[in-house]
């Protein structure tokens, strides 16, 4: 029994300890080395310095592209458009070169009361001539999309993959979000190419932080299983050494 009772106060100590150090995202900082966490349509993947690019904060970093097919990153194409808004629940808008044709995006849900604040941060790259207007990378909330940013936006060098792609980069920038009402609320970020799917871009990200959110239920009980597994063999092996009341 008392190897019953540590454990249960074990779980209750580790489901608590989720809620603070996990900061409402899961992985946030895609330090498992995977997107563990994270759900994705495309190339996406985690890596370590890339491009002379390191992580914003500790080993790794997401990166997500619309490169053609036969390169990607993570050994998955680029998605269609219209499954990219499927997977978010967006309607990802064209832009001044015409509509989008495919691209790649990772998302999570966490639940947020009013007031509270998301923050991630964000380095938008492209191979697409600075101003030429095509390809973009975005955040959707619930299915609302905000450009983070685009060929028109202020560039720095990158170091090219070998391949040609993304020569320009924005360097790290930081995207915040506060929620109006409570509620569980789907974040997603990518890029996009428009017009065409030739010229290609990425966005790396990093950080995912939301200090006052929860993981959603779903991912906590997945972690609670586990500790609950803890708990019973713990408990079986303490059974097997104890006397029968009454011997």
């Amino acid at each position: 029994m008392k190897s019953v009772c540590c454990g249960l106060a074990a779980l209750a100590m580790l489901l608590t300890g989720v809620g603070q150090a996990r900061a409402g995202f899961i992985n946030g900082g895609f330090e498992t080395g995977n997107l563990a966490g994270w759900s994705a349509a495309g190339d996406a993947s985690v890596q370590g310095t890339i491009f002379g690019i390191a992580p914003d904060q500790g080993s790794f970093q997401g990166l997500v592209t619309n490169l053609p097919p036969g390169i990607p990153y993570s050994g998955v194409n680029s998605v269609s458009a219209a499954a990219l808004n499927a997977f978010l629940g967006a309607s990802l808008p064209a832009n001044s070169n015409g509509p989008a044709t495919e691209g790649s995006a990772i998302k999570q849900t966490i639940t947020l009361n009013a007031g509270d604040t998301i923050s991630f941060r964000y380095n938008y790259l492209t191979d697409e001539s600075v101003n030429s207007g095509y390809d973009y990378g975005f955040v959707t909330i619930n299915g609302a999309v905000t450009t983070l940013a685009d060929s028109h936006s202020a560039f720095v060098s990158a170091v090219s993959d070998g391949q040609g792609n993304f020569p320009r980069q924005t360097g790290y920038q930081t995207f915040t979000f506060t929620a109006a009402n409570s509620g569980s609320f789907t974040i997603g970020v990518g890029t996009v190419d428009t017009g065409d799917s030739v010229v290609s871009s990425g966005i790396l990200v990093d950080n995912f932080n939301a200090p006052s959110a929860t993981p959603e239920p779903a991912s906590l009980a997945l972690l609670g299983l586990g500790a609950l597994s803890m708990v019973g063999y713990s408990w079986r092996k303490g059974m097997k050494g104890a006397v029968p009341v009454g011997v």
